[in-house]
């Protein structure tokens, strides 16, 4: 019985692995036809000194601007940022700031990551994200897709453990 409780518990305990990414942290509530800055920010588990980053947009927001953070060089262009530091970055690190305008309701995943490299301090690139052929309506389908299978995967992993609690309930009363 012991071993089962802890068997359990190891299946159902969350895992919090930190992945490579860059994402946004806007304001929570933005006005229809506003204009307002969100920051743009990175995570990497090994020292990077480069990344290149795309994004898409939908058609209900207009960048105005994006500014790169004092920490880079480089430059951004039609949604791809380019960029590159001689103190290479590890674990958070912020990327710059980007000023959109709305014209409806806002919401941060609206932002698409088509695109993500790190350039590591070995000048090896390491691509994180590769959707550069997909619309932002495909991206929007493969979240949904994505959300699913995590539902599934959860689904699955309960039916297992309770599985093995029956199983152990059996092998314990056949025993007796």
């Amino acid at each position: 019985m012991k071993r089962t409780i802890v068997l359990i518990f190891f299946l159902l305990s969350p895992s919090s692995v930190l992945a490579e990414s860059i994402w946004l942290e806007c304001p929570k509530e933005v006005n229809k036809n506003e204009e307002f800055t969100c920051a743009v920010k990175g995570y990497s588990s090994y020292e990077i000194c480069a990344l290149e980053y795309q994004f898409a947009i939908p058609s209900s927001l207009q960048k105005i601007d994006f500014q790169i953070d004092p920490i880079w060089q480089g430059g951004e262009y039609e949604n791809k940022v380019v960029l590159y530091t001689e103190d290479n970055k590890v674990g958070d690190f912020e990327v710059g700031t980007i000023t959109l305008k709305t014209s409806k309701k806002f919401n941060s995943d609206d932002i698409k990551t088509t695109w993500l490299l790190f350039g590591d301090k070995d000048l090896q690139d390491h691509v994180i994200i590769d959707h550069k052929e997909q619309s932002v309506n495909d991206l929007e389908k493969n979240d949904k897709n994505h959300e699913r299978s995590l539902y599934f995967y959860l689904i699955c992993g309960i039916i297992v453990v309770v599985g093995i609690f029956i199983i152990q309930k059996r092998i314990k009363k056949v025993g007796k």
